[in-house]
């Protein structure tokens, strides 16, 4: 946590946006900083390349890459009920 912050705070700020959040009915102002260039990227996070597609079936979830194929049955799925009224 202190790599990414001390990474963001080395960047040049582009702008300040002041954000307004109310919390337990107590109003807090937040600035947000908004700095130039790109974000930090931790080391186990590294992009490879090559191509994932995801199929989204009715109960079934199948991700396909390059080296691995993931398939998910629906009981593994959040359960979307509706409900009447």
């Amino acid at each position: 946590m202190i790599l990414v912050r001390a990474y963001g705070l080395s960047s040049k700020i582009k702008y300040v946006r002041l954000v307004r959040r109310i919390l337990n009915q107590k109003t807090y102002w937040f600035a947000q900083l908004v700095c130039e260039g790109k974000p930090y990227q931790k080391p186990k996070n590294i992009i490879g390349d090559g191509t994932v597609g995801i199929d989204l079936g009715v109960s079934t979830v199948a991700i396909v890459g390059d080296n691995e194929t993931i398939w998910t049955a629906s009981k593994y799925l959040p359960i979307l009920t509706q409900t009447s009224e």
